[in-house]
């Protein structure tokens, strides 16, 4: 009995050994692999206790794509906590008289990247208004002599990372927050090609409804297979909006996701239907702030209109909250949602500074990962809180020395169920092939765009033990394989990390 115990643990022992060598013999194998040939890639992989399982280019800096949500939800959970929340208050200017307000009513933004958002995790937009609603009720008002104006003067402005691309300013992924935000400031287009090479495209706004936006599409049908080359150009100085580019004629007709530059009237425009749809009387139709502090109710008139009310001129009538943080930020997390990630940055500098621009929020996020023991001098470099910009470089031994250093956070847990796991969201595709038991105890967030692949993430262990929990990363750049020829070489190598 004695020798059968002596050696069942001999057993035990060798089995950790043996899978190591078999991951950095895939490593050692994959090196020279076709579809990772001319690219730059990396991998650290090692135990909670610090048993290193594989290294190759671990120090390297990379562009990261969307791991860097992985940096912005940890520092977001660990300095505001899980239950953080963004306020909208309602105001008014002026005053209330035998049950009629004789002034404005303010939607006051405070940075809610949820509001009318189409995830989950948002508060319905019908029940947000009836919310709203009951707020200017409670105050006594019956009916309105004046404006509903969306307020979105608190976060310093809707400024997009300078770092981004041009084509990706267009489109709902390179949508920056403000501090009022409406269905994640996006427009909705329904495109479908002509029958004939060469002709117009149809083009229909979708969502959001923006009747005072005037439309000039010059986008065509283009060859077969010539895909979708649709680009979109919106200027904030005025209602103008262009879609231009190729959209094959073998192509079905989609939903193209553009970019809103008018969230604040949009958010207005639909407040105001839903109280006058609801018995309340508003005269003076819907606004906008302009950038010099004007009431704008007419898009064409960018500089008139009488001056806004400031915050101590308004009177405060009752506000709401968004959804817990750990709610957003799981939501950006499983569906790699750009526009949640730089919300919850802006956050970061908000709570740190007292401002929500994206210089104080990248300095507020230095300052927490220095506290948490992490330097970013010289070793990693962070732009924005997506990963959308290309000037990001972040190391695979700075990811995982991340999440070790989260994983020893009271809200670690909390943390690591943000992640998709391989068949969610993001991961819908990866180890398609892996034993469902193994892929239950995979938690990770993909990085992808034109050339990069990367993932980093935790495996837990089968026996619970967490310090035998696998902290990795995995980083590829510069890669012109076709998908079809790189997915299973990332799937053999995120299968043999996580078989450890």
């Amino acid at each position: 009995m004695r020798k059968t115990a002596i050696l069942l643990i001999t057993l035990a022992l060798a089995l950790p050994a043996s899978a190591q060598t078999s991951l950095r013999t895939t490593v050692r194998q994959l090196q020279g692999h076709a579809a990772l040939k001319g690219a730059t890639w990396g991998v650290l992989a090692l135990r909670l206790s610090g048993d290193t399982l594989a290294a190759y280019n671990a120090d390297r800096r990379m562009v990261p794509a969307s791991n860097v949500k992985v940096i912005t939800a940890g520092t977001a959970l660990h300095a505001l906590g899980s239950d953080y929340r963004f306020r909208t208050d309602i105001a008014y200017s002026g005053r209330i008289m035998d049950g009629v307000l004789q002034g404005d009513i303010y939607i006051v933004g405070g940075g809610d990247p949820t509001t009318a958002s189409k995830y989950d995790c948002a508060v319905p937009t019908e029940e947000l208004f009836a919310e709203w609603k009951s707020i200017i009720e409670a105050a006594g008002i019956r009916a309105i002599e004046g404006t509903i104006i969306g307020d979105g003067r608190g976060w310093g402005g809707r400024v997009p990372c300078k770092d981004w691309s041009g084509e990706d300013l267009g489109f709902y992924y390179g949508a920056a927050p403000g501090a009022l935000n409406f269905y994640e400031n996006a427009q909705d287009f329904t495109v479908a090609p002509a029958d004939t090479v060469g002709h117009p495209i149809s083009v229909t706004p979708f969502f959001p409804d923006a009747p005072w936006m005037i439309f000039n599409h010059a986008a065509v049908t283009g060859a077969q297979g010539s895909g979708d080359q649709l680009l979109y150009d919106a200027s904030s100085a005025g209602p103008f909006g262009r879609m231009y580019g190729k959209f094959g004629i073998d192509r079905k007709s989609k939903v193209e996701e553009c970019i809103n530059l008018f969230p604040e009237y949009t958010c207005a425009y639909y407040f105001h239907n839903y109280l006058v749809e609801h018995g309340m009387e508003v005269s003076n139709a819907f606004a906008e702030i302009s950038p010099y502090g004007l009431i704008r109710r007419d898009m064409f008139l960018y500089d008139d209109g009488e001056p806004a009310a400031t915050t101590r001129e308004m009177t405060r009538l009752g506000g709401t909250q968004s959804p817990p943080l750990i709610r957003i930020v799981g939501e950006m997390m499983k569906r790699s949602d750009n526009f949640y990630a730089e919300a919850v940055l802006k956050a970061l500098g908000q709570d740190t500074y007292g401002r929500a621009v994206l210089d104080s929020a990248l300095l507020a996020e230095k300052r927490i990962l220095g506290q948490l023991g992490l330097k970013t001098d010289g070793v990693a470099q962070l732009r924005d809180g997506s990963g959308l910009a290309r000037t990001n470089y972040v190391s695979p031994a700075f990811f995982v020395q991340f999440l070790r250093t989260m994983a020893r956070q009271s809200e670690y847990r909390e943390f690591r169920q943000c992640f998709p796991q391989p068949g969610q969201g993001t991961l819908a595709a990866r180890m398609s092939k892996a034993d469902p038991s193994l892929k239950r105890r995979v938690y990770m967030k993909s990085g992808s765009m034109n050339g990069v692949r990367c993932f980093c993430g935790y495996v837990t262990p089968a026996d619970g033990r967490n310090e035998s929990t696998i902290v990795f990363s995995l980083m590829i750049n510069g890669a012109t394989a076709t998908s079809a020829t790189l997915n299973p070489v990332i799937d053999q190598l995120l299968t043999a990390i996580a078989s450890q």
